[in-house]
């Protein structure tokens, strides 16, 4: 069974969905936008110079995915944050795959592929993999927030610490939500590759999953999910978007300086 057709085991209110998470990315895009101009106010004349391609570059692959400045602050900083990064980004690109298969035709290899064929496997496998280092790394920042003694360099304030909680909870019920479809529909061959669902789903009673739980939990989840996408640009999170873009700009800049990547001299 595919992972887009569990409308047949439960009801989904899609048409809710659509309106909160338009308005959760509405707010999303004027926080960014906003968070944006304070940056980049002031900043025109870097701009009137020519990029070094070939620096930002090099910084992209150093600093944005590898992040080898946070690696020199402490191996578990870099970690919490290179597992919520990857996880991230795993995430937000099955997500655009989910989007695509709304619009693409039935007949579509795409649609195929990711419906019918070992597109499905891998689907299943990075969603339970992916969910489950945003779950590592945001739990571990969590724990380290909490019990960060007064005067330590760890930034406590509370809306980052509700962030990381609102994250944690979104991943846990991502997994509930599966586990569930798991418990109602068993027998899907492809269970195995959603892992950490299906070790969930063991739990669970298959014919005493009662429907009316399943779209409350899906409803939940999918406020839960609006909520959190409204509330990152007013989060610490927010520099999981930001960073990468002010990171590549400032590349041509830092090269003339020499005084932060020293492999770029």
């Amino acid at each position: 069974m595919s992972p887009f057709g569990t409308d047949l085991i439960y009801y989904k209110p899609w048409l809710y969905f659509v309106i909160i998470q338009t308005l959760g990315l509405t707010i999303f895009i004027i926080g960014m936008a906003d968070n944006l101009n304070f940056y980049f106010r002031g900043r025109a004349r870097s701009f009137r110079n020519s990029p070094g391609f070939a620096a930002m570059i090099k910084i992209f692959l150093h600093e944005v995915l590898l992040q080898r400045q946070l690696f020199t602050r402490g191996f578990f900083r870099w970690l919490n944050h290179i597992l919520i990064f990857w996880g991230f980004l795993g995430l937000l690109s099955l997500s655009a795959i989910g989007v695509l298969l709304k619009i693409v035709p039935g007949d579509a290899a795409f649609y195929q592929f990711f419906t019918a064929g070992s597109g499905y496997l891998y689907y299943k496998f990075v969603g339970d993999l992916a969910g489950l280092m945003v779950l590592a790394g945001a739990v571990s920042a969590l724990i380290g927030r909490l019990r960060a003694a007064p005067g330590s360099n760890i930034d406590t304030r509370f809306s980052d610490t509700a962030a990381l909680g609102i994250l944690v909870v979104l991943v846990l019920t991502g997994f509930m939500l599966e586990s569930l479809r798991l418990a109602a529909a068993p027998g899907d061959p492809a269970a195995q590759y959603s892992f950490v669902a299906n070790f969930m789903a063991g739990f669970i009673e298959g014919g005493q999953v009662p429907r009316f739980l399943m779209t409350a939990f899906w409803t939940f989840h999918a406020t839960l999910n609006a909520v959190f996408v409204a509330y990152l640009p007013f989060s610490k999170l927010a520099h999981v978007f930001a960073a990468p873009a002010e990171i590549v700009i400032n590349a041509s800049e830092e090269q003339l300086r020499g005084d932060l990547y020293g492999y770029l001299r």
